[in-house]
């Protein structure tokens, strides 16, 4: 049986980043990382929110467009999960 995989695609407007996770939590962390990273720059004056879902959502609600992220799970053998 093949491994599952989660796969976080964030386009940045100038680019691609790529990375694997063993889990979805994991995943969804690394979105939640990026976000916080280009917080104060994006949104600035504006206070984060507390929960790491409500960060990511209203960071890209105010981007709109230029960048956004996308968790999947896929398999080792390179077939997505449907």
């Amino acid at each position: 049986m093949p491994e599952q995989v989660w796969v976080t695609h964030i386009c940045v407007g100038r680019g691609h980043n790529l990375y694997a996770s063993s889990t979805e939590k994991k995943a969804k962390q690394i979105v939640h990382e990026y976000v916080k990273e280009w917080w104060d720059m994006e949104l600035p004056g504006e206070e984060m929110p507390n929960s790491p879902e409500a960060t990511v959502e209203r960071y890209f609600e105010h981007i709109e467009g230029d960048e956004w992220a996308n968790v999947e799970p896929t398999t080792l053998d390179g077939g997505y999960n449907e």
